[in-house]
């Protein structure tokens, strides 16, 4: 019911692209409608949504677009698509491009290395203490990284142990929360040997999240305890 619901929102805001009477207002009904075809599942239309009303937008959505539509082009599985979009969104926000699988597995080894050193501590800062530019590349990283691991196992993962780092260094509570469970899923698939540092990242993750209040990054927590 639920994903007819979404259906006819998308029909509803389809028809509302077509009559909106100047480019500001189709581009916003064209970015709802790449929200609810994102809500129904058609990952593909809704990219497609995305990159049409990128024609009507500049300064710092155009980014946040982009990621919207790599991010659905990877979960549709349109992977040349999506890396053909990587390779402009990522240099935007600081970010090589994901290489071949071993240039992938250097950096993943390396950021690993990295984040082994510095250890898992946070010192939460506010959102508004943290460079525009930081956060718009983890955004980036989250956003991409996850979808990207289930195509591209390294290259998903290299970009996971990037956003960890970037998160964990930047220190807004809600990114780092969802960073620290992204590295709880992520080096718990090593196996038992890795368990206790997973949970321990999971259990960080939660006491992050926890005085925030915000159900998106609570979930993302608890998703990852029950990965781990």
């Amino acid at each position: 019911r639920d994903t007819l619901a979404f259906d006819r929102a998308a029909e509803l805001y389809a028809l509302l692209v077509d009559l909106a009477p100047d480019p500001e207002g189709r581009r916003a009904w064209q970015v709802a409608l790449g929200d609810a075809l994102v809500n129904c599942g058609r990952g593909y239309e809704a990219a497609a949504s995305y990159r049409a009303a990128l024609a009507v937008t500049t300064g710092d959505e155009v980014i946040e677009l982009e990621r919207r539509a790599a991010a659905e082009l990877i979960r549709a599985g349109y992977l040349e698509e999506a890396s053909e979009m990587l390779r402009r969104l990522l240099p935007k926000v600081g970010v090589r491009p994901p290489g071949g699988h071993l240039q992938a597995i250097a950096t993943l080894l390396t950021y690993r290395g990295l984040i082994a050193l510095r250890g898992l501590r946070v010192r939460p800062r506010p959102e508004a203490e943290v460079p525009r530019d930081i956060l718009e590349r983890i955004d980036v990283l989250v956003s991409i990284a996850p979808p990207l691991t289930l195509i591209s196992l390294p290259r998903g993962l290299a970009l996971n142990m990037k956003a960890v780092w970037h998160a964990l260094n930047a220190g807004e509570p809600k990114r780092a929360a969802v960073a620290l469970a992204l590295f709880g899923s992520t080096v718990t698939m090593n196996g038992t040997r890795t368990f206790d540092g997973a949970i321990r990242a999971v259990r960080l993750a939660k006491e992050l999240a926890a005085p925030l209040g915000d159900a998106w990054t609570t979930a993302r927590t608890e998703l990852a305890e029950g990965i781990c």
